[in-house]
């Protein structure tokens, strides 16, 4: 029978062939969708073995993969250069239960990790969470007015104002954004946090 040290070691040396097949297809044939689902497998993979560190790098390859398909999509709109990096950890304290990553669910596994972060008192990595959620999901309105509302709540209403001027710079979420701006912003109200989840579930079924 295999040893518990040696299943690791292959199994290391297997993700990382994989690792390496998956950026050759990306460097070939630039398909989004396909690296990005094959990150997440494997991050999901690490973490049903409880491998954080593991899971949290292939989450941040998903990521960068993804952001990079949506700056090159919308050059001027997107100039910034996001770092996707963090604490191995946070997906241990905050991460989403089920662990069913898949492509379409990048941007709500972000905005689970904010959510369950700010509900155990951890606003930092909160806003980090549902900042990076807003780059990985740009034509999504939802994620930056929650992201304007934790803004408003702390107190920080010029963050707030610029999270939805970004967001404005969008076709498809100018309108909802614009709204929230002009009323919820503009008047200092804040809502429930979390007040969009289940709207958002809707959008990223499991």
């Amino acid at each position: 029978m295999m040893s518990s040290g040696r299943r690791y070691v292959l199994l290391a040396l297997l993700m990382l062939v994989l690792f390496a097949l998956s950026e050759l297809v990306y460097s070939y044939n630039n398909s989004t969708p396909l690296l990005t689902s094959t990150y997440l497998r494997f991050s999901s993979f690490c973490l049903g073995n409880k491998n954080y560190s593991c899971g949290s790098f292939f989450l941040q390859k998903a990521s960068d993969t993804r952001f990079r398909y949506y700056k090159n999509l919308y050059p001027d709109q997107i100039k910034e250069n996001l770092d996707f990096t963090f604490d191995k950890g946070a997906l241990e304290k905050y991460g989403p239960e089920k662990s069913d990553f898949t492509e379409r669910r990048l941007t709500f596994i972000y905005y689970q990790l904010g959510l369950n972060a700010f509900n155990k008192g951890d606003m930092s990595s909160a806003i980090s969470a549902w900042q990076k959620a807003t780059y990985l999901d740009p034509d999504l309105s939802y994620t930056y007015l929650e992201l304007a509302n934790l803004y408003q709540k702390t107190g920080d209403g010029e963050m707030a104002r610029q999270t939805l001027e970004r967001c404005i710079k969008f076709n498809y979420p100018r309108n909802h954004c614009s709204d929230f701006l002009n009323t919820n912003i503009a008047k200092s109200v804040y809502e429930e946090l979390g007040f969009l989840e289940k709207e958002i579930i809707k959008i990223f079924p499991n």
